[in-house]
């Protein structure tokens, strides 16, 4: 697991632009969860980019950042067709028009807190190689080796 320690190292890897900065409180379960899935939280939205080549190379699946079992993920969400097209479709269009998006093999930092204790762990990581936006998790993010460098 690599973590970033150092202020200089934070603020260069959460500021310039460089990757994206995803967050999740481990100490604010998802409503309704809490004695079924106590270890399930979610964090900040994200999009995944489908990659590959062809026409919808560029297709994107909306969802967020979530913990469950040890492990951090992507969840996708559900979306169907529909033969109308109005406010909420738009609305919902513009909630998510600025919202981060992924790519398999990118790196991205994510800071994990436990807020009610002021505390937290700045994480460098990688979104696997596999994405498919067609599942209930849409791609996991993976670790990288302290010796990689960023």
């Amino acid at each position: 697991m690599k973590c970033l320690t150092d202020r200089h190292e934070i603020a260069k890897a959460m500021n310039y632009g460089k990757y994206v900065v995803l967050t999740i409180d481990h100490e604010t379960p998802v409503e309704g969860y809490e004695k079924y899935m106590s270890t399930f939280v979610k964090g900040s939205r994200v999009k995944v980019r489908r990659g590959g080549t062809g026409e919808n190379a560029d297709l994107t699946s909306h969802g967020c950042l979530y913990f469950e079992d040890g492990r951090l993920g992507i969840e996708g969400e559900c979306f169907g067709i529909h033969s109308g097209f109005g406010y909420s479709d738009v609305m919902e269009m513009y909630r998510e028009a600025n919202t981060p998006t992924v790519s398999g093999g990118d790196i991205v930092i994510v800071v994990e807190q436990w807020g009610k204790h002021r505390n937290c762990i700045v994480r460098v990581m990688r979104v696997s190689k596999h994405v498919d936006i067609f599942c209930s998790t849409v791609a996991y993010l993976e670790d990288l080796d302290e010796s990689e460098t960023i």
